[in-house]
């Protein structure tokens, strides 16, 4: 766990700042800025002995009156112990407190602390990314499970079964609008057909079967242009 360096802002008076005028940390810390007063801004700067220990991601920072901002600051593991200053500047050089700080080695029971954390939380994130998959393939598995699989023939028949029942009420509307002349043009057209058929198959002759189906084409074509005229 990181350590903290509390700071008081506006404590007694506007931009007062209230710091340790030195302290000592072990690995990556926190400034703690509590505020009392009202809103402020907060600048904080490390000397050039410090800047290639210690980390500062933001040096700017404006903090709401009776708020508390954590400030964090890493460290390179392999360039302590470091000493040098920090300095904390309130209402853009209002006030500015300087603190000595050192930046000690590590002890061996925080470096075992922060080995077993890390160790800690890989083994979850491991947890997690190996069960996230096997709950979507048993999600997957169980959508395949429950899908009803269709075979060709039925398919077929269903498609079968809905021309049928599409196209035999519109045949047997169309056939009930149909005009008189219509319905006998129908009717004299199936007795040619069935005649020509007869004679084709009395003679039992081609050429002679290919005269009679032109001939009785043909009556059939002229008798329907006659009635539907």
């Amino acid at each position: 766990m990181s350590e903290s360096l509390r700071v008081e802002l506006n404590q007694g008076a506007v931009h007062a700042i209230d710091a340790p005028d030195e302290a000592t940390v072990r690995g990556p810390f926190h400034v703690v800025l509590h505020n009392a007063g009202g809103p402020v801004h907060v600048h904080l700067h490390l000397d050039d002995d410090l800047s290639g220990t210690a980390r500062l991601n933001e040096a700017n920072h404006y903090v709401e009156g009776g708020e508390t901002s954590r400030i964090p600051i890493g460290v390179v593991p392999d360039r302590t112990p470091a000493s040098g200053r920090l300095d904390i500047v309130s209402g853009y050089g209002a006030e500015t407190a300087a603190i000595e700080l050192t930046i000690a080695n590590p002890d061996a029971s925080d470096i075992d602390d922060a080995a077993a954390q890390s160790d800690a939380e890989e083994t979850q994130q491991r947890g997690t990314a190996s069960a996230t998959p096997s709950s979507s393939r048993f999600t997957r598995g169980g959508d395949r499970r429950s899908r009803t699989r269709r075979t060709p023939r039925a398919r077929r028949s269903q498609r079968g079964t809905t021309f049928f029942d599409d196209s035999v009420p519109e045949l047997l509307a169309r056939v009930d609008a149909a005009s008189p002349e219509t319905l006998a043009f129908l009717g004299l057209a199936v007795a040619a057909v069935l005649v020509g058929l007869a004679v084709i198959a009395a003679v039992g002759e081609v050429v002679l079967s290919l005269v009679v189906a032109v001939i009785v084409t043909g009556a059939v074509a002229v008798a329907g242009w006659l009635l539907l005229e």
